[in-house]
């Protein structure tokens, strides 16, 4: 849930990058650059991974220090008022648990909100669809010489229909496989022009496949209503392509029709039609910004050419990728290490025998932790301290990561303790909790030294050429032959070991 949260706010930050860049250079840039960039906002949507970049606006974010206000008390994040990464061993207590129910309740509560929006708006759309598709239905065939010869010059792979509807009052397509541009019923064929422009405009609609569009971006909307950008982002985005269609448009019959264009979607705004999310009004989209542009369109230059792919470049690398240094932090040691060698000269690999490291490249790509433990004594003395400290900030505001931001109370400072108390008789029955680990005192460790079993699987096969290839230590026969298990079929099929050989050595863990 959190990588689908991620997904949507990233993708949040985006749209507002593109309704900044929308209104300063709308007018400059071919309307089809703002098509590509919803493209990409519908991708951070849609896809739950992206490219790491260093000109990432996240990997910026990731290098700016972190800011503390001076009048607000900070919890310690390795005090027990959060859970604490526990070591080998250690087990679950009633506390946690509440706290890990009370934590899965409320993200199931919040999955089925999510579910039940995004039904509630799938049904609005699909019911409003269904509905306007009936009515279609009753639409006739046009048979008038100008519909005809139309048709005639405009022929694609795919099947066109002009059919006429009383029950609309201003053009509309719809259908893919099928196509079918729809025209009132009260359509003037003797103007021949304005004619000319409806049905151009419904085709490049058609060419454009803008019903998939359509259909993509109110499935995107669905699934992130409660985004109220997402929202923005759908109505900006169907008012882009009809923007990308007049231009396409003008350009077919010339900058002189400009006007005449635009006044055939001043007289289609008067008849315009109830909303129907899935088909392409002629003039579904706000008139107003519409006529603006038509008239304000020029030539496409080379710089305006260069420009929008400079901006199309920049943006996606900005804002559609994510932090370069959270995916260099997340790149993962693989689970099983391989050794070989003596104790003399020692060599690991991490990605299956593939590349091998010695002792000192080991150590410095996979450094161990430097861990410094609470004594009894110390955190006695601490704990002192803190029954002073700690009444003094009732009344103030505090955050932690599980509870966000609170007030002090009497209460809460009591059951802070009593957690303090019960660490230091757990420190004095064996258990061990981290003071620092590698210097910093943000993560909290903790380990049951009574528990931590001392039983380990490991397996050391010598090959005929002196070769010595080491497994484990693992905690359980299972992982073990899930890695010995493979090597030795390998090593049968490449003639290094006989059969035998392999089954003696596996049934050690069968």
């Amino acid at each position: 849930m959190s990588t689908f949260m991620n997904m949507s706010f990233t993708a949040a930050v985006m749209i507002v990058a593109i309704i900044v860049i929308r209104s300063l250079v709308i007018n400059k840039l071919p309307k089809k650059t703002f098509m590509v960039l919803w493209g990409g906002v519908v991708y951070r949507l849609l896809i739950p991974f992206s490219l790491p970049s260093p000109f990432s606006i996240y990997t910026w974010v990731d290098s700016l220090p972190l800011n503390n206000s001076n009048n607000v008390t900070f919890v310690n994040p390795s005090s027990p008022l959060t859970l604490p990464m526990n070591l080998v061993g250690s087990t679950s207590t009633s506390e946690v648990q509440s706290i890990n129910n009370h934590l899965s309740f409320a993200i199931s509560s919040i999955l089925v909100i999510w579910i039940m929006g995004m039904v509630i708006s799938a049904l609005y759309f699909i019911i409003t669809y269904v509905k306007c598709r009936r009515e279609f239905h009753a639409s006739l065939p046009v048979d008038h010489p100008v519909a005809l010869k139309w048709l005639d010059e405009h022929k694609l792979t795919r099947t066109i229909q002009i059919r006429q509807l009383d029950l609309i009052r201003s053009p509309l397509t719809y259908g893919i496989k099928h196509p079918v541009i729809l025209l009132p019923k009260n359509t003037d064929w003797s103007n021949v022009e304005q004619i000319q422009y409806i049905l151009m405009h419904e085709l490049v609609h058609i060419r454009r496949f803008d019903q998939i569009t359509k259909l993509i971006l109110t499935a995107v909307l669905c699934v992130h209503w409660f985004n109220p950008l997402v929202w923005v982002m759908y109505m900006l985005a169907n008012r882009d392509i009809e923007h990308s269609c007049d231009e396409t448009v003008v350009r077919s019959f010339g900058e002189t029709t400009k006007r005449a264009y635009a006044m055939s979607l001043i007289t289609m705004e008067e008849r315009k039609n109830k909303l129907n999310p899935l088909s392409n009004h002629f003039s579904k989209n706000a008139i107003e910004e519409r006529i603006m542009m038509i008239m304000k369109m020029k030539k496409t230059t080379t710089t305006a050419t260069v420009l929008a792919i400079v901006l199309v470049v920049g943006a996606t690398a900005v804002f559609a990728t994510s932090s370069a240094k959270s995916a260099g932090l997340n790149t993962n040691q693989d689970s099983s290490v391989l050794t070989r060698g003596d104790n003399d000269n020692i060599q690991y690999s991490t990605n299956g025998g593939k590349t091998w490291m010695n002792q000192v490249e080991y150590e410095a790509k996979y450094p161990v932790s430097d861990v410094e433990w609470w004594t009894y004594d110390e955190y006695k003395a601490w704990l002192e301290d803190e029954k002073i400290e700690l009444p003094k900030i009732i009344g103030g505001k505090a955050w932690t990561s599980g509870d966000g931001w609170f007030t002090w109370t009497q209460k809460r400072v009591d059951d802070v303790i009593a957690r303090y108390e019960k660490n230091l008789a757990d420190i004095k029955n064996g258990t061990k909790i981290s003071k620092t680990v590698n210097g910093q005192d943000d993560m909290m460790l903790s380990s049951n030294a009574t528990e931590i079993s001392t039983s380990v699987y490991s397996e050391t096969i010598s090959s005929d050429n002196g070769e010595v290839i080491s497994f484990g230590p693992f905690d359980t026969k299972e992982e073990l032959l899930a890695k010995v298990k493979p090597y030795c079929e390998q090593q049968v099929k490449q003639g290094n070991m006989t059969q035998r050989e392999a089954k003696e050595i596996l049934s050690k863990y069968n």
